[in-house]
């Protein structure tokens, strides 16, 4: 079943994804469908690992690389090494 959708976006993404469309003998429709089903595969997908398989138990048991202060750690192995 279709459903309507308006999104606002820049005129000259929507020139450039209209002519992306007519060449790949599609509609834009049909291309931002596929787009948003692709993202949505891959965000089921990396979910999916996170609960499921042997990566599912070391999920989480690595801190994100953004939670991580390098200089710290460093600071803090050679603190424990040395002293």
């Amino acid at each position: 079943m279709d459903a309507k959708l308006t999104l606002k976006l820049d005129a000259d993404v929507v020139a450039a994804a209209k002519q992306y469309a007519q060449r790949q003998g599609s509609s834009l429709s049909r291309v931002v469908e596929a787009l948003l089903k692709t993202i949505l595969e891959v965000d089921r997908d990396r979910e999916s690992a996170k609960t499921s398989g042997p990566a599912a138990a070391l999920y989480g048991s690595v801190p994100e690389l953004a939670d991580v202060d390098a200089r710290e750690a460093v600071e803090q192995y050679l603190s424990d090494k040395f002293d």
